[in-house]
């Protein structure tokens, strides 16, 4: 009976073990992909970031003018946020691991306080 109830026991605390390990586990956006800057040319840092939806433009002519061309041309990595469409896949996290630029975050900020892009 001893032995049943420490398999019962040790089996709890991998059982919870796991689920805190799933509740605390981000997805990596930056898999396969260079920590340097593709505008700036300096190394990026990993942080975990929100998804903010709906800020992707759905067509290519969305995408090839105003301020979401603004940002992708000067400033594509400044840790707001991981841009997404506004399709939202069961299951999907809300925050992920990407990288940042310091410079495409004091490029952000400018445009922010100028009125370029807009607030969050």
């Amino acid at each position: 009976m001893k032995a049943i109830s420490s398999s019962l026991h040790l089996a709890t605390f991998l059982i919870v073990a796991l689920a805190l390990a799933a509740c605390t586990h981000l997805e990596d956006d930056t898999t396969g992909k260079s920590d340097i800057c593709e505008v700036h040319h300096v190394r990026m840092t990993k942080r975990p970031l929100s998804f903010r939806h709906g800020m992707i433009p759905m067509s290519k002519v969305e995408g090839e003018k105003g301020w979401w061309k603004h940002r992708m041309d000067h400033y594509p990595h400044p840790g707001d946020c991981i841009p997404a469409t506004n399709i939202v896949l069961p299951g999907q996290e809300s925050r992920a691991l990407s990288f940042v630029c310091p410079v495409c975050q004091q490029a952000h900020a400018r445009a922010l306080s100028s009125g370029l892009a807009p607030a969050p």
